[in-house]
């Protein structure tokens, strides 16, 4: 599985989402200074390559 965090505001979750992620839940994480991260987590399932 892959994730990545995009902030909830941002219209590149839209080009996350056409990318196969979805979301799969949504974090508001403080990073000091009265600053707010409002992000969705997303996830996408990576196949497992057999033939290594």
């Amino acid at each position: 599985m892959l994730y990545l965090n995009v902030n909830r505001f941002n219209k590149a979750q839209y080009f996350y989402k056409k990318a196969g992620f979805k979301i799969a839940y949504q974090e508001d994480i403080e990073i000091g200074k009265g600053y707010l991260m409002q992000d969705f987590v997303m996830e996408k399932i990576i196949p497992l390559l057999s033939n290594l």
